[in-house]
């Protein structure tokens, strides 16, 4: 270094300089001084106010010794901060002793000399940690800590500085270290005593003020310093690269007509800066100075030194990365803001009277787009109308992100501490090895995902693929991929087809592979939305990148390096919380809505089904809605008693609409406005939501199935299939109410909402498949005997084959004219309902078929009873048929001919009954009749046929008043009257027919004398004439 300026002394122009070493401490005390007198804001400065607050604290007196340990790492200040401390404490004529700590290990006299001073200043007490140091001085060490203990128990007006790296702290201090071994009974006690001081590395201000002091120091205007927002944020804040930026390139910038584009290419070529070895990224530099003009490239040069900007000094070309906003004096700003942590991005320097004068601050609305970290959005609106106020000039900002694209900033630092210099080097060359590695991206990125969720493992499907299990609340499957070209894609698409497991997040690595082809990132992001799969594509920036590798380094030596989670939370922060977002977004999708109790503990499916089952697919309001459903489901298909219907009892549209209407409404499970229910658009948030969710995870367990299974699920829901299999997906989602689970998928199905995200042309082939067979089979069935009778304590009804048949087709043509107007969330609906009438629709036309051979066998008793008179008829020798013989044979044929005038009195007869609320009644004559046949069917048909064979067999049946006279009730009267006839009548058969052989024989014995009477008397004849 010496041997360079000497040998370009000509070309300095700099005649005070500043030393890379800590040698000059008169030098650097000047600059001190001067520094804090050059601004008023001396709070706002973070190195030199600390040290001025040690100064303050040396000129107070003490009863007993501080011991106080200074922390920072290698070249961040440590020498620095006690030389200022040596050459002000001189000032106050303080008896002071500077000594190196190994120095003080060579020779423990150097003890005395701490012993005899005021103030001890040891510095790099870190070498006490190397290994062949402790090696050779261990006993040294020893002596030195027993030292520094006692005196620390002592009395006396006296400070000690240590200063060390925060590595040897660890190493010294922790309970595991140096003095936890050498003190086990009193290590607690004296590490109480021990005060830490950690060296903060410089802000801006002090930066632009440091600058300041050593330009006019050497009689240059400090306009320059306008220009050096780059320089502070591409230098490693160490004493060495600021001093060789000032002596190397700032001074030697005055020998050159060109100031501006020599810093730029200066710092540019300069590694040293860096300690990562880069300043300005340049490929992405020359990348965006393609098509460029000289004038344009040096402009953008200039922009990319000061980075805030007034409107003539932007080419065109960064006009999509400029933040519009305003300048005001940073006087201003900290009256107004107080203290902020942002400072440092918004302060820019423009030339004025004094330095103070001269610092300004750009504020925007756009803020967040040119801070990187630890801004309140909330916080700036509040006071932008007050900084408005105080508005400069219109101004502009280069927006962060592309900053930070090709500046290598310096915020904060590295995410971690090195143990020495040594395992720093080796961390930089293996960062600076991986940079562009793929794999060790993903590798990286993996390093910080276990650093959020350390409950974790990764699995190599490829080596751009990999799967990561997440254990939060539940175990979560996530893919990291970084494809690079189509056959990474297609495996990539592959795999989350796989049906091997649910994947609930995808990260992608962009790279110029994606970015170059817009098609294949459009398509993953579809994909992955089509199966419920959270995405995030991530676009690491290079220091993103740096930082991720640093950690990756850390999980490979664990022993070597020490997390710095303040440094992680500043540099990483947002690469965070996107994770974070995503973790939540996987966590929101397989969470279950959890529906809350509703009014009179009414159960949620049982009660959106009076909303489902409505025919219309227009707005309908909840009056007609109730009205359509119940004399559908009350009037037309139920069977009081019967569990036909999933739906609750509900008597009026005031409870449909206060129970039930307004409980789904509150909940977002279907679209109501004014009573007004959207048939429309009739699934709510939620149901929209889970939807979504729910089609996703099933494409990822079926597959191409996933159409199946929602068929065979809403034909299992309509009683058309006995089995189904969808259930089975309620293990994905997490939740504590299997019923609101339960309820969502049925809705989701039943609504028609899912159609919107599965092939609606498979599901509806099928649907329209077994419609048009249902519509043949229903329109071949005969309705003669297709009526039932019901009754229970509030209604009683009968209800029609015919009636059921109407609505069905009523349903069917409503689901074609939602499929005619492509609403096919109402034609899933519809169809649905129509199933599942039809499933009812067919239990009574089963029992209808029963009851007409359970009455063909009434028929042929009936048959059989007026074949008995005919007998007893015959055998009395009476030809003509008796009046007994001709009621049997009137009523049967009456009923088998006239049976719709049956059915005709039992309706109006209901009409009385119901008006005199005979219902008990007329239930307790049903239950009697089903009694005695011991089933409970309700056709009609076969009940009046029934309640004939009773009445035949002499039961007398106790009818409600409203059906006496009744064409029934008096068949019945007239067939009790006979019954005990025929009963008798039929007991004298059965005695005749007893001796009926016997007065055979003797008729045969009879013939038989007969005949030999008369064979005897033809003898006698035959001899008598012989005779004569």
């Amino acid at each position: 270094m010496i041997g360079y300026l000497l040998e370009n002394r000509s070309k300095m122009t700099c005649s005070y300089r500043l030393s890379e070493t800590s040698a000059d401490s008169e030098s650097i005390y000047k600059i001190y001084k001067c520094v804090m007198s050059k601004t008023k804001f001396t709070d706002k400065l973070r190195f030199f106010r600390q040290i001025g607050e040690e100064i303050i604290r040396i000129k107070s007196s003490r009863e007993s010794p501080e011991i106080i340990v200074l922390l920072a790492d290698w070249g961040q200040g440590k020498t620095t901060f006690l030389n200022i401390i040596e050459e002000a404490l001189l000032e106050e004529k303080r008896s002071i002793s500077k000594i190196n700590f190994l120095d003080i290990l060579r020779d423990l006299q150097k003890l005395n000399e701490i012993e005899l001073s005021d103030i001890s200043l040891i510095d790099e007490v870190e070498s006490g940690i190397d290994f062949a140091v402790y090696k050779e001085y261990s006993s040294s060490i020893r002596e030195f800590w027993i030292f520094i203990k006692n005196l620390a128990n002592s009395k006396g007006n006296k400070i000690i500085y240590l200063s060390m790296t925060p590595s040897a702290f660890y190493k010294i201090f922790s309970s595991g270290g140096q003095l936890g071994i050498m003190f086990p009974e009193t290590y607690y006690s004296f590490l109480q005593r021990i005060k830490v001081i950690n060296i903060n590395t410089p802000s801006k201000l002090e930066f632009y003020a440091m600058l300041s002091c050593l330009l006019e120091f050497n009689n240059k205007d400090d306009s320059l310093l306008r220009f050096m927002d780059l320089p502070f944020w591409t230098i490693s804040q160490e004493r060495r690269k600021y001093a060789r930026f000032f002596n190397d390139i700032i001074c030697n910038s005055f020998n050159f007509d060109n100031i501006m584009e020599y810093l730029f290419k200066s710092i540019k070529d300069s590694k040293w800066l860096n300690e990562e070895g880069e300043t300005i990224r340049e490929s992405n530099l020359l990348n965006f100075e393609k098509n460029m003009d000289i004038d344009e490239i040096e402009k953008f040069h200039r922009a990319l030194l000061s980075r805030i900007l007034y409107r003539d000094e932007i080419i065109a070309k960064l006009s999509p990365y400029v933040v519009k906003g305003f300048t005001i004096d940073y006087d201003s700003w900290v009256e107004i803001a107080g203290p902020t942590n942002i400072d440092d991005f918004v302060l820019t320097f423009l030339p004025s009277k004094t330095f103070d004068d001269s610092l300004k601050v750009f504020v925007s609305e756009e803020l967040d787009k040119i801070v990187y970290e630890g801004f309140n959005k909330d916080d700036l609106r509040k006071i932008l109308d007050r900084l408005k106020i105080r508005k400069i000039d219109e101004a502009y900002s280069l927006s962060w992100n592309f900053f930070e694209s090709l500046v290598n900033t310096n915020v904060g630092g590295l995410v971690i501490d090195f143990k020495s210099r040594e395992i720093k080097e080796k961390a930089i060359k293996f960062v600076n090895e991986n940079l562009i590695n793929p794999e060790r991206e993903i590798d990286a990125l993996y390093s910080f995902i276990k650093l959020l969720n350390n409950n974790s493992e990764e699995k190599n499907i490829s080596e751009k693929i990999r799967l990561i299990s997440l254990q939060l609340d539940r175990k979560y499957s996530v893919i990291v991929a970084n494809i690079a070209n189509e056959s990474d894609y297609t495996r990539l698409m592959n795999i989350l087809n796989s049906r091997e497991r649910i994947i609930n997040g995808l990260i992608l690595l962009l790279n110029d592979f994606i970015k170059n082809n817009d098609d294949i990132s459009k398509s993953i992001a579809k994909e992955t939305d089509r199966l419920s799969i959270a995405f995030l594509a991530l676009d690491l920036s290079t220091p993103i990148k740096r930082q991720l590798l640093y950690l990756n380094f850390m999980d490979m030596h664990p022993q070597l390096v020490k997390l710095r989670e303040d440094i992680v939370n500043l540099r990483l922060g947002d690469l965070r919380d996107n994770i974070s977002r995503l973790l939540n977004e996987m966590k929101s999708k397989i969470e279950v809505y959890q529906l809350p109790v509703a009014k009179g503990n009414k159960r949620p499916l049982q009660s959106v089904n009076w909303i489902l089952f409505n025919d219309d697919i227009y707005p309908d309001k909840v009056r007609n809605v109730f009205s359509k459903v119940d004399e559908l489901v009350n009037e037309k298909f139920r069977i009081f008693g019967s569990k036909q219907f999933s739906l609750e009892d509900i008597e009026s549209d005031e409870t449909l609409k206060n129970d039930i209407v307004q409980y789904m409404a509150e909940n977002e499970i279907i679209n109501v406005s004014n009573e007004l229910i959207y048939y429309d658009d009739l699934p709510g948030r939620i149901v929209k939501n889970f939807t979504k969710n729910l089609s996703g995870y099933l494409y990822q367990r079926f597959g191409n199935e996933t159409e199946n299974m929602i068929l065979e699920y809403l034909f299992y829901l309509s009683k058309l299939r006995d089995k189904q299999q969808l259930t089975n997906i309620s293990k994905i989602f997490d939740t504590k109410k299997q019923t609101s689970l339960d309820f969502l998928i049925y809705m989701s199905v039943v609504s028609g909402e899912i159609i919107n995200y599965i092939d609606r042309n498979k599901v509806i082939n099928k649907i329209e498949e077994q419609s048009k067979e249902i519509l043949n089979n229903i329109q071949n069935i005969d309705l003669q005997h297709g009526y039932f009778i019901t009754a229970k304590k509030r209604g009683a009804g009968i209800r029609s084959l015919k009636d059921m048949r109407d609505s069905l087709v009523k349903f069917r043509q409503s689901a074609i004219r939602s499929l005619e107007r492509e609403d096919f969330r109402n034609y899933i609906r519809l169809s649905f309902v129509f199933f599942t009438l039809y499933s009812l629709y067919k239990d009574f036309i089963d029992e209808t078929e029963y009851s007409e051979n359970i009455v063909t066998s009434i028929k042929n008793d009936m048959n059989t009873k007026i074949n008995l008179i005919n007998s007893a008829r015959k055998l009395i020798g009476i030809k003509d048929n008796i009046d007994e013989e001709k009621i049997l044979v009137e009523i049967f044929n009456s009923l088998e001919s006239n049976f719709e005038n049956y059915i005709s009195d039992i309706f109006i007869s209901i009409d009385i009954l119901t008006k005199n609320k005979e219902m008990d009644d007329l239930r307790n004559f049903i239950q009697i009749i089903q009694k005695n046949f011991n089933n409970e069917y309700n056709n009609l048909y076969l009940i009046i046929w029934e309640a004939i064979k009773l009445s035949l067999d002499g039961i007398i049946l106790p009818f409600p008043q409203s059906f006496r006279n009744t064409k029934l009730h008096n068949d019945a009267l007239r067939l009790v009257d006979i019954g005990g006839s025929l009963r008798r009548l039929s007991n004298i058969i059965s005695e005749i027919r007893k001796i009926d052989p016997e007065i055979s024989k003797l008729r045969e014995e009879v013939i038989r004398k007969k005949e030999e009477v008369n064979k005897l008397v033809n003898t006698l004849e035959a001899k008598i004439s012989e005779f004569n």
